[in-house]
């Protein structure tokens, strides 16, 4: 998709993520779970593999991606960019088709 938004775009399709009703939040949960749940591995571990040998040791790094509390905000971290993303494209879908019913009014 390429779409050029201006800066009331972008506020108009952050006002239609707020008013989001729950209906439209349960869909971008099952989206997001669709996404979410499959993966063997967490692409927030995965940067930070590449990121952390920069400032830590290996066995460090290692202990690190062990601990559960790493692993749950590694989890988080992906989910809730995930979902950001969905509300981002519903958005951007609904706009899409608010302003192209408008040109043919």
């Amino acid at each position: 998709m390429n779409i050029q938004l201006s800066a009331s775009d972008k506020i108009e399709i952050e006002k239609i993520i707020d008013r989001m009703s729950e209906a439209d939040k349960e869909l971008i949960y099952e989206q997001v779970k669709a996404i979410v749940e499959p993966m063997r591995v967490n692409p927030a571990e995965s940067a930070m593999s590449d990121y952390l040998p920069r400032h830590f040791d290996y066995p460090i790094i290692s202990l690190s991606q062990e601990d559960s509390t790493s692993q749950e905000l590694a989890h988080q971290f992906v989910w809730d960019y995930v979902t950001r993303a969905a509300k981002w494209e519903y958005a951007v879908e609904v706009f899409k088709g608010k302003h192209s019913y408008q040109e043919v009014a």
